[in-house]
């Protein structure tokens, strides 16, 4: 009996993985296409019309799920990113070491040196980012204004805190007629 348990348990979690591999695919997508743009270093999101309109669409609740989705796929992809990049680094230094000590090593040589620091490597070693809030633009990429250069318009602004799930948005326009803005 305690086997049927373990086997649903096991079946639920992998329709989990399932659910977010799905999820995390589709963003990707939408990433390629140019529907959706992370500014890492100044932590914003860059929302196509098209794609937000079709969110919001849905409600409110859809469109929260949504943003905290796609900050849960952005942050994957970064600490992913990192991981790779250490793992690179201590290889390298790993084979660095090993040509110090025996100066003309093979390819299966540094293969064992890099497959022996994999082993090497525990899960703690790279941090995942603390939750803070982010900003988001939705931006319009359409030809249709006046304006003759690629550069898009900026159509809503706002932030989301995926942490307390607290959404703030407000239309640009608005918001530049508020601090006196220098039309686009």
């Amino acid at each position: 009996m305690l086997k049927i348990f373990k086997k649903r348990k096991d079946r639920k979690q992998i329709q989990q993985l399932r659910e977010f591999t799905s999820v995390f695919s589709t963003l990707r997508q939408l990433e390629k296409s140019g529907l959706l743009m992370w500014n890492k270093r100044e932590r914003r999101l860059f929302i196509a019309y098209d794609l937000a309109i079709v969110m919001m669409g849905r409600g409110k609740e859809h469109w929260m799920n949504f943003l905290n989705n796609t900050f849960l796929y952005l942050q994957n992809k970064e600490l992913e990113d990192r991981w790779k990049s250490y793992i690179l680094r201590r290889q390298a230094a790993a084979i660095t070491a090993a040509r110090q000590d025996k100066h003309d090593l093979n390819k299966t040589e540094i293969q064992g040196v890099k497959s022996s620091v994999l082993k090497e490597i525990e899960g703690d070693e790279v941090k995942s980012n603390k939750i803070e809030p982010f900003e988001f633009y939705i931006v319009d990429n359409d030809k249709t204004g006046e304006k003759d250069d690629d550069t898009p318009s900026i159509l809503l602004v706002g932030t989301f805190n995926p942490d307390t799930e607290e959404l703030d948005m407000v239309d640009w326009n608005k918001l530049k007629d508020n601090f006196n803005l220098k039309p686009e």
